[in-house]
């Protein structure tokens, strides 16, 4: 049986096992720091592309611009980068989204509301039917590829100039 449909016919017991989970702030704390700390990673690499080798230039840049985004948007703009090669470390931009899904749902409390919004969203809830282990697991994956796309000649070029 497919995991998709395993965890769309949730029994009652299993929901509310799972809401007990989202009001545990630990839990909370947990996934909203860890979609943060991809945020600020992000904003690191697009300041790093966009700003050359000019280290004064990319700080500016990132105070300036790149901190006033969201985090959907610095998404958007990295997942729109003209990388040289088709990575396989590109497959964290699809879980990005997801971990940004699940934290919207918990920072906004939709799983308070009948909790109708988060049990639909079928990929936030395989990242929290077996937690810590799944949720753990994706956002290690996300972290190590976001840390291998960021260290890609398309980040790294300027840099590694200045350094030489």
């Amino acid at each position: 049986m497919p995991q998709s449909y395993q965890v769309m016919r949730l029994t009652k017991e299993k929901r509310k096992q799972l809401a007990d989970l989202l009001n545990h702030k630990d839990v909370v704390h947990r996934i909203i720091s860890d979609v943060a700390l991809l945020d600020l990673y992000l904003g690191i690499g697009i300041s790093m592309y966009f700003s050359n080798s000019d280290e004064k230039r990319r700080l500016v840049l990132h105070e300036l611009a790149i901190e006033r985004l969201s985090f959907s948007q610095k998404l958007s703009i990295f997942s729109k980068i003209p990388y040289e090669k088709n990575y396989k470390s590109l497959e964290c931009i699809p879980a990005m989204r997801r971990l940004s899904r699940l934290r919207n749902h918990i920072a906004h409390r939709h799983y308070t509301v009948g909790f109708e919004k988060i049990f639909r969203d079928t990929d936030c809830l395989r990242l929290l039917v077996d937690y810590p282990l799944v949720y753990k697991n994706e956002f290690m994956k996300t972290k190590l590829q976001l840390w291998r796309i960021l260290d890609t000649k398309e980040f790294t070029r300027y840099v590694a100039i200045k350094n030489a």
